[in-house]
């Protein structure tokens, strides 16, 4: 793994070690064709390393995590559906480069397909997907993410489609934003921002399956974290 270069003079002595191991499970029930849950949950353990004498680095870093999520998806009827679900964490870090820290997440989501077929005279598709996400992180804080997006087809075979969304997102700091040594800053903020996108999209038959789009993509950023 390449080290940075300090200096004219390398004498390639870095080296990194990396110990990683993942667990990943998950279950599903299928009550009926309108209701069912799942469970996934996952466990990582990351043991890192990296020594060059040349600048008398020994840094290691210890990262654990565990996730848990449950999800609930119901068929109300042929064109409305929804899904619900959870996201339940803990990270450990541990390291001479940073700051001992515990992370607890606790995320909930909605998210819902509604389709219209009828929209107008012709039997133009129209599918609407509403969502909403809350973000609860104890060492940064919460946020409420809410999202509409629309598809809609323009032509009777729905291959001329219009696409737009609109919504709100968070980005929590990072440890090594927060924590590292000297570097990071235990007063940054997390980046809230505000996103708009539209396109249309379009399939042609001629010699095989052509697809074109064009897109529009629009998006404000607060306290954006640049390293």
């Amino acid at each position: 793994s390449p080290n940075p270069v300090f200096a004219l003079p390398d004498f390639s002595l870095a080296r990194l070690n990396d110990n990683i191991v993942r667990a990943q499970w998950g279950v599903e029930w299928k009550q009926n064709q309108n209701f069912i849950s799942t469970i996934h949950s996952s466990f990582q353990y990351d043991y890192e390393i990296f020594i060059d004498p040349t600048w008398f680095i020994d840094d290691y870093y210890l990262n654990r995590s565990v996730i848990i999520e449950p999800t609930l998806r119901y068929i109300f009827s042929q064109n409305v559906s929804s899904v619900f679900g959870g996201e339940f964490s803990r990270s450990w870090i541990h390291s001479n480069e940073l700051k001992e820290v515990t992370r607890n997440q606790q995320s909930l989501f909605l998210s819902s397909e509604v389709i219209a077929t009828k929209f107008s005279e012709q039997s133009l598709e129209t599918i609407l997907y509403p969502s909403i996400r809350y973000d609860n992180i104890s060492d940064v804080g919460s946020a409420l993410s809410p999202k509409i997006g629309v598809n809609v087809g323009l032509s009777e075979n729905s291959e001329l489609r219009l696409r737009s969304s609109f919504g709100k997102s968070f980005h929590a700091p990072t440890f090594n934003d927060l924590y590292w040594n000297f570097i990071g800053n235990p007063k940054l903020k997390p980046e809230r921002s505000t996103s708009f996108d539209a396109g249309i999209i379009s399939v042609f038959h001629l010699l095989g399956k052509l697809q074109f789009e064009l897109n529009y993509f629009s998006i404000d950023t607060r306290e954006r974290i640049l390293w």
